[in-house]
């Protein structure tokens, strides 16, 4: 018999009248409010994960923080996710740049410096423009790769970034105004020292560089890309893992 005060759903789960217990995990739902875990996704109650691009739980920042997640690094402008090698001709490629603070960053005198480990040169410059809003992504792509919307593009040469393999390649995100390094990605090995043209002699690595088996190559497809989602610890060996799903726009997935 359904005790008085309670409302009980066709699901099982029992919203009670006075105090609004909310519905475990697994259970049918209506908004995040229903759910302990406040994520209700596709009308069922899902429990907070350290990798499901949402801040839900006890994380304090997306998929950070709390008792359960990796330490919330560095907010800012992130380099997110590269994908600089695929199977065949690399027509699929791109640089994906990520706002992980609460505000909205201007990227007026930004720049994305593409870097040649074998010569330990600059070879492409990217200047950036525009805002980019708090959770936003900006994605580097050829002009036929398509980005969906809201996340912004700035188009590049296709093929333009190079594929590493027995030198290292690298990748540098500067303020120019501010004359400094805002993040770096140092792949296939290490970069630690190449001067860029207006701001000096600088690393792409971050703390302990990547080891040599999380490579992006022809062999499969997949890209690099910061997981959990957006971390920044300023270590590139913690921060950075292969994955065999792409996200261009979207939040990082193992």
């Amino acid at each position: 018999m359904q005790r008085r005060g309670e409302e009980r759903r066709r699901d099982g789960c029992r919203l009670r009248r006075s105090a609004l217990r909310p519905c475990d995990d697994g259970l049918a739902c209506e908004v995040d409010g229903d759910c302990v875990g406040d994520d209700c996704t596709g009308g069922i109650c899902v429990g907070a994960s350290c990798d499901d691009g949402v801040k839900n739980g006890g994380e304090t920042g997306v998929d950070c923080g709390g008792p359960d997640c990796a330490p919330c690094g560095t907010v800012g402008l992130v380099i997110n996710e590269v994908d600089y090698d695929q199977p065949g001709n690399d027509t699929a490629e791109f640089i994906e740049l990520l706002n992980t603070s609460g505000a909205p960053i201007d990227l007026s005198n930004h720049a994305v410096v593409l870097v040649n480990g074998a010569n330990n040169s600059t070879y492409a410059t990217i200047n950036l423009a525009g805002t980019l809003a708090a959770g936003q992504y900006l994605v580097l792509a050829h002009a036929n790769f398509v980005v969906p919307a809201p996340a912004l593009k700035v188009t590049i040469t296709s093929g333009i970034v190079q594929n590493g393999g027995n030198s290292p390649d690298g990748i540098a995100l500067v303020d120019k105004s501010a004359k400094k390094l805002v993040d770096a990605l140092s792949y296939d090995g290490s970069i630690t020292a190449i001067n860029i043209a207006g701001i000096g002699t600088v690393s792409l690595v971050e703390g302990t560089p990547l080891p040599a088996s999380v490579i992006d190559d022809a062999a499969s497809a997949g890209s690099l890309a910061r997981l959990p989602n957006g971390q920044d610890s300023n270590n590139a060996a913690s921060d950075w893992k292969f994955t065999k799903k792409p996200t261009p726009a979207a939040a990082n997935m193992p």
